[in-house]
């Protein structure tokens, strides 16, 4: 289908809240129960009077407009965070494919561009700060290879490892392979 976004979507979201729809064309969109409803009480009014039988068209019409739009799928927030889409508004998606993510508050998330061949995702993983003891743990969270051919590699650890991180200048991420027990 393809992702629709809310316009007036703020990175900070809440558990519940819509966050936007994927319309799949083609699908018809289900009769919500309420038009099935309606639609069952004109057809029972138009037995009886047949004025009611240019309502009840005018209704079948409405809904067959609706219905061939495709079907709309919501996005809803499953949970409070900070939100990051992955899929740009318009994309086109795929059963399966990643829309968005859902950050934690208490969490930093950081992408890095790497030379070369992309890292394990086991690999392990350090955040290094300015000063000699401003060291944090982190693990690779997603690894991409863009067309560019580096490699861009998104790691998180918890805030509270690296409360210096919001002042340091350079930080810089350590990946190294997974060590192995004898």
């Amino acid at each position: 289908g393809i992702v629709a976004w809310r316009r007036d979507l703020a990175g900070l979201v809440k558990a519940g809240d819509r966050l936007g729809l994927v319309r799949v064309p083609g699908a018809p969109a289900p009769l919500a129960p309420a038009a099935a409803k309606r639609l069952a009480e004109l057809a029972r009014l138009a037995k009886g009077d047949p004025i009611y039988g240019e309502f009840l068209e005018k209704e079948r019409e409405k809904l067959q407009r609706v219905r061939s739009r495709g079907q709309e799928l919501p996005l809803a927030a499953p949970a409070a965070g900070t939100l990051r889409q992955v899929a740009a508004d318009g994309a086109r998606v795929s059963k399966g494919d990643r829309v968005a993510q859902l950050l934690d508050a208490a969490a930093w998330h950081l992408a890095v561009r790497l030379p070369g061949e992309p890292p394990a995702p086991d690999a392990e993983c350090e955040l290094a700060g300015d000063a000699r003891d401003e060291r944090a743990p982190c693990r690779v969270v997603e690894v991409a290879a863009p067309e560019s051919g580096a490699v861009e590699v998104t790691v998180a650890l918890e805030a509270k490892d690296a409360p210096w991180l919001e002042r340091a200048l350079s930080p810089y991420v350590r990946l190294a392979p997974a060590a192995r027990a004898p």
